[in-house]
């Protein structure tokens, strides 16, 4: 197949971020491409591309999330896409449940262009961080594990012996992850290209589980204190 379409994907809880790191780093990295923006759940903030020059479209999938509903919808999306519109890059928005490992299967399922994981963002919410652990460690262990890149969002609102700590329950699930911290305010463009390089995605390799976060020293306590 000769019609190759690269994939951004953005993954994380919801409420962590996703959507407006979507809106700050659009203008700068997505508007030089014919883009389709499809997003698979609808978050606190509204998708806000209006200001992108170029040639874009943004498409949203409901019903669930895409892992669960098999790759149905996101087929149709793209391929209704690739008839009337013919994108150079998709950007896709994951909703909360959905296991990017499942996520890079569908995709190279998809049958109307070949689709390749480009970049992966997964954006935490660090003032959120204890709770989802309380909820979600094994998931997010397992979604860390083979990220290349976290935005550590809203870091700013907790101590800087907090957010260290959190950098390292991260570094215990990957060591090779790369993480950087509250760039959502006035991103500049020597940052946004640091993070373009950082998110660059290798696929996935079988990797050792890591230890558990409680393990390591983590407490749910730290939860309820937090």
């Amino acid at each position: 197949m000769d019609y190759k379409i690269s994939v951004d994907l953005l993954a994380g809880f919801k409420g962590s971020g996703k959507t407006s790191f979507i809106n700050k780093l659009a203008g700068y990295v997505w508007s030089k491409e014919k883009t389709l923006f499809i997003q698979n759940e609808t978050g606190i903030e509204s998708l806000s591309i209006n200001n992108i020059k170029g040639n874009w479209k943004a498409e949203e999938i409901t019903g669930g999330c895409i892992c669960c509903t098999g790759n149905a919808y996101l087929e149709t999306t793209i391929e209704k896409a690739v008839k009337e519109y013919r994108p150079q890059k998709i950007v896709l928005e994951l909703a909360q449940t959905a296991n990017i490992r499942d996520v890079y299967d569908l995709i190279l399922k998809i049958k109307s262009a070949d689709c390749y994981i480009n970049r992966l963002f997964y954006i935490i919410n660090a003032a959120d961080f204890y709770k989802r652990m309380f909820i979600s460690e094994i998931f997010l262990k397992d979604q860390l594990a083979i990220v290349p890149l976290v935005v550590l969002n809203r870091s700013l609102k907790l101590s800087e012996e907090k957010t260290e700590e959190i950098i390292g329950f991260l570094k215990s699930a990957n060591s090779q992850i790369e993480i950087v911290n509250d760039c959502f305010e006035e991103p500049t463009s020597p940052l946004l290209d640091k993070l373009l390089l950082m998110s660059e995605f290798k696929g996935i390799k079988d990797k050792k589980s890591p230890k558990s976060f409680t393990n390591l020293g983590f407490k749910y306590s730290d939860f309820i204190n937090n």
